[in-house]
């Protein structure tokens, strides 16, 4: 877990540098994926380059120059692999919106909060963790009885069996199985879905992949597949387990050296497949995961700026003051200013911190995000779960807090890694 006590100066030093010259590639490629592809091809939804000028090109150019090498000096190999993932997911598309788009440079500003309190949380983090007696899963009665309750969670989404189409796993009729989903009042089994699809199952894999315990990699697979065929077909069911297998190998410095290669090969190999054979499958992708938030925190940005809501769209608020909500704002500003019925503008909670208390809000999400970090860090936990947290690393930015807590399971997260994460040196180091 911990690197700067046995690793030299200059070996942090000639890491990073290849880790900048990787974020440097990409981001060139994401700006030309943008350009030439995306403003193009998806110019109806709204993305456009008409709003290019040398000085906004310069102006993020610099501050994309100052926030990749400022990685160089961030120590801990956890921090290090967290501020590149960010620095993509985050504040690349968010640079590049801001190139291109009529969108206001404090929006820019705004994310890169984020990264800033990740390179603090580096330096002001000490060596201590918390202490804490892991449920020991290599005890034969514990591990039977834990799946066996995991298993017993799954069953209740049994009660949905009529729409289960085996179709679906070759991601045929898939939008007609979600259809016949939404006669169904899911009720507390939403709350369950996450946890269960992003945090439970995804560990099973991982622990019996460590423990090369082929049961339970086998039990994890089926109940997933059982959760993705009867929750409609959400193809996210299965994102959890893939970045739990992606990241399951190497020390962090390995994770996040793969990680940028794919993340590089994608955005390049969808450049090449346009031109070479027309297609966008990949810039699609490349679009929704990197393009869209950014383009969504300029909507609410211009929507919010000086009318801010106070925390009062939140839950809590209506419950502490009897009020209630008739719709979420993100339903709001997806049907009402963004004019497409039944769209949901999902977006972060940084974005959900500026329309409650403008940069002030968007500090204090930070800071927020910097404790979540600094706990899971103190687990001291094998890095082989790497996986899902980079799951919610990715979902911090698509989900307000109080739905990021709950209904995307954040809290039962913590109380579930605080008691079963396996500590550190316990995982899959070699690579």
């Amino acid at each position: 877990m911990f690197s700067q006590g046995s690793k030299s100066n200059p070996y942090i030093f000639n890491r990073s540098i290849k880790s900048v010259i990787l974020l440097s590639f990409i981001y060139i490629f994401l700006l030309l994926n943008y350009y030439y592809v995306i403003a193009d091809v998806f110019s109806y939804l709204g993305y456009t380059d008409n709003y290019f000028s040398f000085n906004k090109l310069f102006i993020s150019l610099l501050l994309t120059i100052i926030l990749i090498n400022l990685s160089i000096f961030i120590k801990r190999d956890y921090y290090k692999i967290i501020y590149s993932v960010t620095i993509i997911l985050y504040y690349f598309g968010q640079s590049i919106n801001y190139i291109y788009n009529d969108s206001a440079f404090v929006v820019l500003l705004c994310m890169t909060v984020p990264l800033i309190v990740i390179f603090i949380a580096d330096k002001i983090d000490g060596n201590r963790t918390i202490k804490r007696t892991v449920i020991d899963l290599n005890d034969k009665i514990t591990r039977i009885f834990i799946v066996a309750l995991i298993i017993i969670t799954v069953v209740p989404f049994f009660r949905y069996i009529s729409t289960v189409n085996l179709s679906n796993l070759l991601l045929i009729d898939i939008y007609s199985t979600r259809e016949e989903m939404r006669q169904y009042d899911r009720g507390i089994l939403g709350y369950l879905f996450s946890p269960l699809s992003r945090v439970v199952l995804p560990f099973l894999f991982v622990y019996g992949i460590i423990k090369k315990r082929k049961l339970l990699i086998t039990i994890s697979l089926l109940c997933l597949i059982s959760m993705f065929l009867l929750n409609g077909a959400v193809k996210s069911i299965f994102f959890g387990i893939l970045c739990a297998a992606f990241f399951i190998k190497g020390t962090y410095q390995a994770k996040e050296r793969r990680f940028l290669h794919l993340i590089l090969w994608i955005n390049v190999v969808g450049f090449v497949s346009f031109y070479i054979f027309n297609s966008t499958i990949i810039n699609d992708y490349i679009r929704r995961l990197f393009i869209s938030p950014a383009s969504l925190f300029d909507i609410y940005y211009k929507y919010f700026n000086g009318n801010y809501t106070y925390y009062t769209h939140s839950d809590i608020y209506s419950i502490l003051t009897g009020t209630h909500n008739n719709m979420s704002i993100s339903r709001y500003i997806g049907e009402y200013v963004m004019g497409r019925e039944g769209l949901n503008a999902n977006t972060g909670i940084f974005v959900e911190g500026f329309i409650s208390f403008g940069i002030l809000g968007v500090i204090i999400f930070s800071l927020i995000f910097m404790m979540i970090l600094i706990f899971l860090r103190k687990l001291n936990f094998t890095n082989s779960y790497f996986g899902i947290i980079f799951v919610y690393i990715y979902i911090i930015n698509t989900s307000f807090f109080e739905t990021l807590l709950i209904t995307h399971g954040l809290m039962f997260f913590f109380i579930f890694s605080f008691l079963f994460f396996q500590k550190n040196g316990k995982g899959i180091q070699k690579e």
